[in-house]
């Protein structure tokens, strides 16, 4: 049946006998429209015109009157339909005899423009002028596009100087076949001191060790107990420019540091005293060490700074046991009056006959008085998260040399720090045989056994003794009168000048051969035979 359709003159023709067997899904439809045009519906296959060659179809099918619609085909075969069909007259017939070929009228421009939004166009397009294709203008830049890809291709060179300059640094100053990254250390650990005058007159002994001393990486707190002493010592650090400079020496006040009483906690206090201070004022350090004024330094700090850069930061180097012997009755069990806590002049201890028993609540553990203490460590025992170093304090407040027997007993009895000691307290210290309670005066005979000990440190040497200027010498390579050279300085030693006259950056380091020596006897302390075994035993 034909029925013309509402709003376009297009009709849908529909072949019987393709609805019949079932063509419909591999076909198409054809859409006549009233200018003797043919319009093709898309399926899901293919598109096939419709010929005038087949059979006579049947009268066309309205757009209202789809087999869609009325539910002959079912989705998957007919899954859309996409004509779009033009508005023409409806004058115009819906079936023309086919027009034979020729010229074509030029649309109007309502036409073109409903073209242009997007309409199917029926027949082949009007015959024009050629017009360039996409691809044409694609190929074709417009002038201002070549002048910067122009500008873009001469900057290139100037571009890539940068990178390549940048390439070249880098690879200068990486030597071959170590990594990059592995040089990016973080900076040397610093090093804490606290110089301590043994009596009245240590002024000259102590102005020498700490020439042979100083660095300006490290900091230092000077504790003497005279005066004079202590006014000499704070000229000697004005009068130098480097300390006065980086500002890391500080002299010890009268208030902050009075007489100390070898045998009794006095000297427990001003360690604890020395070691809060240097808290406060100096930041970023790593150890701390003591030192007496009958001590001296075996290498220069360069070398120390740069063999404690490669053993972790929280080892505490302390010489301990906890098999006391005759200790046990002269200091455990005496009941002791220390004069020094009430009157300034009076430094002996004051023993009395009554004894006391040992304690059950902790194991007491002795040692050596010079120690190389980490910061976490002496943080635990002054600011204290845990009871236990108070209690402790209190109990070696009635203890002969509390200083040789209190932070071996709280780092043994920590849970905490138990694991980080070595058996060692880094001196070259010479006994008698049997020995003595006091080591015996190094001398020049005791030359050799120094320089080969790897120790950073030695005790006790007299004032002014021979042997020290073979270890300024043949040791620290340091002129009198002048400080130990090292990294930071920058002048030059030729004629007889002083290198640290000049001086750079205070963390850069120029260890010397003798840093093989204590890293030999690091080596020897960690390894499994003496490290563990000798831990708080």
């Amino acid at each position: 049946m034909n029925r013309r359709a509402h709003n376009s003159p297009c009709l849908l023709a529909v072949s019987e006998s393709n609805l019949g067997h079932g063509s419909l899904d591999s076909g198409g439809l054809s859409l006549q429209c009233g200018s003797g045009r043919q319009a093709i519906i898309r399926t899901r296959h293919t598109l096939r015109p419709y010929s005038r060659r087949a059979p006579a179809p049947p009268a066309p099918v309205s757009l209202h009157e789809t087999p869609l619609r009325r539910g002959l085909t079912s989705p998957t075969s007919l899954p859309r339909l996409l004509p779009v069909c033009l508005h023409q007259p409806a004058s115009q017939p819906s079936h023309r005899a086919k027009q034979p070929p020729g010229p074509r009228a030029p649309l109007p421009p309502s036409r073109r423009r409903a073209n242009a939004a997007g309409a199917l166009a029926l027949g082949p397009p009007h015959p024009g002028p050629a017009r360039p294709t996409h691809t044409a203008m694609r190929k074709l830049p417009p002038a201002h596009r070549l002048r910067w890809m122009r500008a873009l291709l001469l900057a290139l060179p100037l571009l890539s100087l940068p990178i390549l300059y940048a390439a070249l640094g880098a690879a200068r100053s990486s030597p071959p076949g170590r990594p990059q990254q592995q040089q990016q250390r973080r900076p040397p650990p610093k090093l804490a001191y606290l110089i301590t005058g043994a009596g009245l007159g240590d002024g000259p002994r102590i102005r020498r060790l700490l020439r042979a001393l100083y660095h300006p990486w490290n900091c230092y707190l000077v504790g003497v107990a005279g005066e004079d002493d202590r006014a000499d010592l704070e000229a000697f650090v004005r009068g130098q420019e480097a300390p006065r400079r980086y500002g890391n020496v500080r002299v010890a006040d009268a208030g902050e540091w009075g007489a100390v009483s070898r045998r009794g906690p006095t000297e427990l206090a001003a360690t604890l005293h020395a070691a809060a201070v240097l808290l406060r004022e100096f930041e970023g350090w790593s150890w701390f060490i003591n030192l007496s004024a009958s001590d001296y330094p075996l290498m220069p700090q360069d070398d120390i700074l740069h063999i404690f850069s490669y053993i972790p930061r929280d080892l505490n180097f302390i010489d301990h046991t906890s098999n006391i012997g005759w200790k046990e009755y002269q200091r455990a069990r005496t009941i002791i009056v220390d004069p020094a806590l009430q009157v300034p002049n009076k430094t002996e201890v004051i023993t009395t006959k009554e004894k006391r028993s040992l304690p059950s609540a902790f194991k007491i553990f002795v040692g050596s008085s010079w120690v190389v203490l980490s910061r976490s460590f002496l943080e635990f025992c002054l600011l204290g998260w845990d009871n236990l170093p108070r209690t402790l304090l209190m109990y070696f407040t009635n203890f002969l040399s509390s200083s040789e027997g209190y932070f071996h007993t709280v780092i043994c009895n920590s849970e905490y720090y138990q694991n980080t000691t070595i058996n060692s307290d880094l001196r070259f210290i010479a006994w008698d045989n049997p020995p003595r309670t006091h080591p015996v005066n190094l001398t020049t005979e005791h030359f050799d056994s120094i320089a080969n000990s790897g120790a950073p440190f030695a005790h006790s040497f007299i004032h002014d003794s021979p042997v020290l200027d073979m270890i300024d010498t043949k040791l620290l390579g340091r002129a009198p009168d002048r400080f130990t050279p090292g990294g930071w300085c920058l002048g030059s030693s030729v004629g007889g000048k002083d290198p640290c006259t000049f001086f750079g950056r205070s963390f850069v380091l120029r260890p010397t051969k003798g840093s093989a020596k204590l890293e030999k006897l690091l080596l020897k302390l960690l390894e499994p035979d003496n490290f563990r075994p000798k831990q708080c035993k």
